[in-house]
Parts: structure tokens; sequence; C-alpha cells
């Protein structure tokens, strides 16, 4: 494959080289990066609604205990049906509380853990949570996000 480096060729190529490597699961761990950018990647694909691309940060048997829902989300189906949901919010949206963060690495568990706040469009308002989280990643996978918790701060009102 010849790379051009102007125009619609060039991204073509991309997408191409990026859909192979996906294609060919290599780890894509390995691409991105350690938990921050794991965190990162989960965060944008969140606020562009892309429910496929944070799916593909889950592990086959991750477990989710989510903010918005009583129910523990215990399998993939479980999972993506709580995202597909959540994103049916007019607006939803979350931000880091950056000076939050922090994380605590082992081997090949990663703990990542902080603040954030989910906001969202209601009766044309906007309401906003602010929750903690929690990410247990296993950055050996290709889909290295095994149990992920999060829940609102107590106390806050929106």
């Amino acid at each position: 494959m010849r790379l051009y480096a102007s125009g619609d060729h060039y991204l073509f190529c991309i997408y191409i080289l990026i859909k192979n490597v996906i294609k060919w699961e290599l780890d894509m761990t390995r691409l991105i990066g350690g938990s921050q950018e794991i965190l990162n990647l989960w965060v944008n694909y969140f606020n562009d609604n892309n429910a496929l691309g944070i799916m593909d940060l889950y592990d086959e048997n991750a477990s989710l205990i989510p903010t918005f829902s009583p129910t523990f989300a215990k399998n993939y189906k479980e999972i993506k049906g709580y995202f597909d949901k959540l994103f049916l919010k007019q607006s939803i949206n979350v931000t880091l509380e950056e000076d939050s963060i922090d994380k605590f690495d082992a081997s090949n568990c990663h703990i990542i853990f902080g603040n954030y706040t989910f906001s969202h469009k209601m009766n044309d308002n906007l309401v906003t949570f602010p929750c903690r989280y929690t990410f247990i990643l296993d950055l050996e996978r290709s889909r290295p996000i095994l149990h992920h918790h999060s829940s609102q701060t107590p106390g806050y009102t929106s």
C-alpha cells in the first residue's frame, strides 16, 4: 500500500491501516498506551455517543456498576444495553476532573480512579451529576476494561 501525503488519499490509507489493525486483532492497548490513555479514550467515545467504541474497551467478561441504573451489568450485552439507553439522553456528556485522577499500577492489574461529572439536557435545562469512578484494567488485553464502577457523589444535587 502506498501512503500519499495529501488529501483524501492520505485519510483513506490511514482508515485502511486502522481497519486492518482492528481486523487483525492486534493488541490495541499497546498502540494507545496506559491507563490514562484508556480513560481518555473512554471519555472521548462517551462524548461522541459511540457505544461501539466504548464497548471495544470492555472485556467480554467485564462488569459494570453503573451510575444511572440500580442494576449491575454483568456481561458485555448488559453493558452495551446500558450505554445504548444512556446515549438516548439529550446532549449527554462527561467531563473529567483532572486534579482528582489517581492510579495504581501493578504488573497486569491497573486501577485508575477519580471524579467526573455527567451532564445532559432535561426539559431544556442542563443537569449535572458529580460522580466518582474506578476502572480496573488489564493492559495486556485488547479490551482492557475488566470492571468499571461509577456512582453519584453523595450530597450533591443538580
